[in-house]
């Protein structure tokens, strides 16, 4: 065999990984059998083709019924992943434990819990119907507190990175800062389905939001900021075994520190923003926090650690206030620093 080549099966197919494990595929039962009916590969593309055809169907039949059938069913499904599947229930369940063990009852965290279910059931379907949604609807659902900060900060035309976390209905957020009148970017990492991913985008960007993904360099991010954009980054997910330890929630979490790198990089400010559930059902309040600008007379790396730490302290703010709706379904705490 020539060097290089790849070895390949009787059928002239490299033997992959995907290959090799195509004995999960075979019948159990037929002792004849020699090769496996369906490939794994073909079979995974298909069913992620089913995928994005499955949720285009329900997001119709979403955008059509009623907002208050859309919150039974919420409910519904709420009650079927919470109680019934427990789909993820131990991750929320011990998150909530970890964070607010001390300040809350059993009784209380579960409480907690199964409204969170409830909430992310409901947003989701929120999401959906924003394809249908203009400006003037948004506006009529949701109150936006303090907007003059953001008009002053873009006044000032150094850009704006905008910071929230999982909290609330974020992508709404998005929405109403990008119907601001400045072109406005979200840093996001693709979904693995890219049908549903496309179909995703393209309701972000009929309310004029611009994607930047995370596997592009910070490039375009300071190019959008030099540009006198704003650019939105939720700072809550886990960065994984070289992200920094940063407290969150009492307790060290791997933090990705782009946001606060690109300010001190760019000289524009940090704006927090975060929403919440308002007093009637399908409404909201945003609100603006007090701006962060970078010291640029200090040295860059404690800088960057002192702008990440500011923003995860005002987002812990907005979670005890509305603990029911944070994604506690998410493994934040996953990683830890080694113990010296």
């Amino acid at each position: 065999m020539g060097k290089g080549k790849k070895s390949r099966d009787k059928h002239g197919l490299p033997e992959t990984l995907f290959q090799k494990i195509q004995i999960l595929d075979w019948n159990p039962f037929d002792i004849t059998s020699k090769q496996p009916h369906f490939s794994i590969r073909v079979s995974c593309v298909k069913l992620l083709g089913m995928v994005g055809i499955i949720v285009r169907i329900f997001a119709f039949f979403i955008q059509i019924i009623p907002y208050c059938v859309c919150r039974v069913l919420a409910q519904g499904i709420a009650f079927l992943c919470y109680s019934i599947l427990k789909l993820r229930r131990r991750v929320v369940e011990e998150n909530l434990q970890n964070c607010f063990g001390s300040q809350y009852s059993d009784i209380q965290l579960k409480t907690i819990a199964r409204k969170t279910y409830q909430h992310f059931a409901l947003m989701i379907f929120e999401f959906i119907r924003m394809a249908k949604q203009d400006e003037a609807e948004l506006n009529r659902m949701v109150k936006i507190h303090d907007i003059e900060i953001f008009q002053q900060l873009m006044k000032e035309g150094k850009g704006l990175v905008f910071t929230s976390g999982h909290l609330g209905n974020w992508e709404i957020a998005t929405a109403l800062i990008a119907y601001q009148g400045y072109e406005s970017y979200a840093y996001s990492r693709p979904l693995h389905d890219k049908s549903v991913d496309a179909w995703v985008n393209d309701i972000r960007g009929a309310h004029h939001i611009k994607m930047i993904h995370t596997k592009y360099s910070i490039r375009p991010v300071l190019e959008a900021l030099q540009n006198n954009a704003v650019v939105g980054f939720l700072i809550d997910q886990d960065a994984g075994v070289r992200g920094t330890y940063i407290p969150f929630l009492g307790k060290p979490a791997s933090t990705f520190l782009g946001p606060a790198y690109c300010a001190v990089k760019s000289g524009s400010p940090i704006l927090p923003v975060y929403i919440l559930r308002g007093n009637t059902p399908g409404s909201y309040e945003v609100f603006l926090q007090k701006p962060l600008y970078p010291d640029l007379t200090q040295p860059e790396e404690e800088e960057i650690l002192r702008l990440t730490q500011a923003t995860n302290q005002s987002l812990e703010a907005y979670i005890h206030k509305a603990p029911d709706q944070y994604f506690w379904f998410h493994k934040r705490w996953r990683n830890q620093p080694s113990p010296k």
